[in-house]
């Protein structure tokens, strides 16, 4: 999820230096040019990194090293999430408190309609009579139609405009927008510096405890980590999860009335990282999503049958791609939970 609040505690320190470096330069932001690229390959906070670039850009009193003061007006009205000269295009599933129509699923990609409220943004000048910055986050998630249109946008920017494009995976993004993006590339933190600074957004509204535990179940990745730490859906899933260790003798039934609780899009991630390791430890490597489990899974995997587990990790991968369709989590649930009883012998 996408937080548009911004706290300076929530900066991770890794990257503190590569924004001071950008914000300190005697040409900030001219040196930036109007499309800035975020290239977050590691996802070491590209999110939180692109708002406290954000809020450099705004600040109307900015510091002598070029960070923002905190204490402006404009400051105040980042750190409330409400900025109006601040313009994010998110999916609405990334969107921190979105609420969808009924029976309608939040979209994953960035829509058309989401960009043409934007332009109709741009022939109004800066409500705080400033600069305005629009903040593109995931830019892969946009699709064609929208990547064309921003891309003419970004052909002849508005003046005092500057766009700031975040990308996890920068080479799925629009070669024609990559090309006139400055890039920066974010450091690639340690599994130390992931684990110390999990550790420490224990406070406030955050809440966070096994910092190992998500970050193995998120595969290093320290905002997936995060966000699935603050998800009060994921704990009560994992906690069901060992049930799966009695194999053929699962009660499909019973779990799946458990599982289908946490939705389905959790329950086909869970799943898939689930068989990853089984199929990982019956190759002889060692689990990397449920560790805490691999010598359960270890005595397991001696009556797993390979082609079909290899059959349901598709079969997983392949429904992941459903799960924003309108389909039954119960007897989904259902159906996976019995197809995973006949991997074992």
């Amino acid at each position: 999820m996408f937080d548009f609040k911004l706290s300076a505690k929530q900066l991770a320190p890794w990257l503190a230096a590569p924004l001071a470096q950008v914000v300190c330069s005697p040409d900030f932001p001219q040196m930036l040019g109007q499309t800035v690229g975020i290239n977050d390959a590691h996802c070491a906070g590209g999110g939180t990194y692109a708002l406290a670039l954000a809020h450099a850009l705004l600040c109307q009193a900015p510091q002598s090293s070029g960070l923002a003061c905190g204490q402006c007006s404009q400051c105040s009205l980042m750190k409330a999430g409400n900025h109006p000269d601040l313009m994010c295009l998110v999916p609405e599933a990334l969107q921190w408190g979105f609420v969808p129509e009924k029976d309608k699923k939040p979209s994953k990609t960035i829509k058309i309609d989401q960009l043409r409220a934007l332009e109709n943004n741009f022939v109004l000048s800066s409500q705080r009579g400033g600069r305005k910055v629009v903040l593109i986050y995931p830019a892969e998630t946009l699709g064609t139609v929208p990547a064309n249109a921003l891309l003419k946008t970004l052909e002849e920017p508005p003046t005092n405009t500057f766009f700031i494009v975040v990308s996890e995976v920068w080479t799925q993004v629009l070669p024609t927008i990559r090309s006139r993006c400055v890039v920066q590339a974010l450091p690639h933190p340690s599994a130390l510096d992931k684990l110390s600074w999990l550790s420490g957004q224990g406070g406030n509204h955050i809440g966070i405890s096994h910092p190992k535990r998500w970050l193995e179940l998120a595969a290093g990745r320290v905002d997936v980590a995060l966000a699935m730490a603050q998800d009060p859906l994921w704990m009560p899933l994992l906690k069901l999860m060992p049930y799966l260790l009695h194999g053929a003798r699962t009660d499909a039934m019973g779990l799946a009335n458990d599982m289908s609780k946490a939705e389905l899009r959790r329950v086909v991630e869970a799943l898939s990282l689930w068989m990853c390791d089984l199929l990982a430890i019956h190759q002889g490597a060692p689990a990397r999503f449920f560790a805490a489990q691999s010598e359960s899974i270890q005595a397991m995997v001696q009556n797993l049958r390979i082609v079909p587990a290899i059959q349901l990790a598709q079969q997983l991968t392949d429904l992941a791609r459903l799960v924003d369709h309108p389909l039954n989590a119960r007897s989904q649930c259902e159906a996976l939970l019995l197809e995973y009883k006949t991997v074992f012998h």
